[in-house]
């Protein structure tokens, strides 16, 4: 796990310093989501949850404000999901189960909205 840690720190950072270059970064911005969702993944199993709670805040901050640029990128609710339902452990794990249950609501929510609206919906 701690190298997963530092593997993940580092895709973090060097995905920062990579936005940090580029004027336009919306298509940036969901690979850092993912990068740090991940990372976040092995913090609460390594019982890192301030750590991860705060990152997870900010990463929702991020994608939240990113569906409201950019509303046709139905993948960001994907992520959202992925990011409430890490954080829902790591409510859980801090024995916040009230919160946990209402984070696990909204990640069931954008997974409803990314299934709803992903193309070849008529395919499946």
């Amino acid at each position: 796990m701690l190298n997963a840690e530092k593997s993940y720190r580092k895709a973090v950072v060097l995905q920062s310093s990579l936005m940090g270059q580029l004027r336009d970064t919306r298509f940036h911005k969901p690979w850092l989501a993912s990068f740090r969702n991940a990372l976040c993944d092995v913090l609460v199993r390594r019982d890192k949850l301030d750590e991860a709670r705060t990152l997870l805040e900010e990463t929702i901050k991020i994608l939240t404000g990113l569906l409201k640029e950019e509303p046709g990128m139905w993948y960001v609710h994907g992520l959202l999901a992925r990011s409430h339902s890490i954080h829902a452990k790591a409510l859980r794990h801090s024995g916040e189960d009230l919160q946990a249950d209402e984070a696990e609501l909204r990640a069931e929510k954008h997974l409803e909205i990314m299934s709803r609206d992903a193309p070849g919906k008529a395919d499946r």
